[in-house]
């Protein structure tokens, strides 16, 4: 309140006589406009950026530069020769490394901005690469178990960052994404990549014991028991292709070698609606990732300060 009186006071000074003073309210009403105008534009601004998504989002993610210096250069370099594995000329191998780097340097700002990683520094990647292998190294001695390499090397512990940031980043797209976003594309990958998502129907498979062979036509729920009475016939027919053979000495006490062939599968498709989650994960995973990190890849160019 007391602020309150000191405001007023102070007005009444600067507005002068009681006749004056009658245009404070007016006076205050024009000192709040712009306030005013502020928070509804930050709210309507606020309004928009939700209304446009995730992925426009990401579409606006543009100015950000890092300088990438010679050792950060060698270390792509090195990756790039290797995953190579032929002859090609000094541009294209040099443009293939400014790719690469270009390609990690979009991967961890875009995992920055989503709140899945700190910033990417070259120092504090050979940092975390020492920790890496402190920590495993006390697991060993410890006997823990660890997963992959004893120890990292700079080149494969940046790709090792690099596919466990890739994963978060599709999981945070599928997690954040909605179906306004994705429904109609993730609908469109199903229809292009429907084989993938199909079931067997049945399956027709020959069995010969004793020179004698026996056709038989096998149904999805069918399958299903024979796995549980043949656990050994019933996994290869499940996972086997057309011409697939497989022998073994049967499941009687004769010792007579079975011999079985698959002849034919019939499969049926399950329908997206069934399957709407794989698709639009494989559709984030094998599509719109890719799509999204190229253009953070052009909108923030790293630069090259190099010996």
């Amino acid at each position: 309140m007391m602020k309150g009186r000191l405001f007023t006071s102070d007005l009444k000074a600067i507005l002068g006589k009681s006749q004056e003073n009658r245009m404070l309210p007016v006076f205050l009403t024009l000192l709040m406009i712009p306030f005013l105008c502020g928070c509804f534009l930050s709210r309507q601004e606020s309004e928009q950026e939700k209304e446009l998504g995730v992925i426009a989002a990401i579409e606006g993610l543009q100015g950000y530069t890092r300088v990438v210096g010679q050792e950060e250069y060698e270390l792509y370099a090195y990756l790039v020769e290797r995953a190579l594995g032929k002859e090609v000329s000094e541009e294209e191998k040099e443009e293939q490394i400014k790719e690469y780097a270009n390609k990690v340097n979009a991967t961890f700002y875009l995992g920055d901005r989503l709140g899945l990683h700190e910033p990417f520094s070259f120092e504090v990647l050979k940092m975390r690469l020492e920790q890496e292998n402190e920590t495993r190294r006390i697991k060993l001695e410890n006997n823990e178990v660890i997963y992959g390499l004893k120890e990292f090397e700079l080149h494969t512990y940046l790709q090792y960052e690099m596919a466990n940031l890739e994963l978060d980043i599709v999981s945070y797209l599928m997690t954040n994404l909605t179906d306004e976003e994705i429904g109609k594309k993730a609908e469109e990958y199903y229809n292009a990549n429907e084989q993938n998502f199909r079931y067997m129907k049945n399956i027709t498979y020959d069995v010969t014991m004793n020179g004698e062979t026996e056709t038989i036509v096998l149904e999805r729920v069918g399958l299903r028991a024979l796995g549980n009475q043949d656990p050994f016939l019933g996994d290869f027919l499940s996972t086997g292709s057309v011409g697939d053979i497989y022998e073994d000495l049967g499941t009687g006490m004769t010792g007579e070698m079975r011999t079985v062939v698959i002849r034919d599968i019939e499969y049926a498709p399950m329908g997206y609606e069934k399957n709407k989650e794989e698709a639009k994960y494989g559709y984030v995973q094998s599509e719109l990732y890719a799509e999204l990190l190229k253009l953070v890849m052009v909108n923030n160019p790293v630069e090259f300060k190099l010996d």
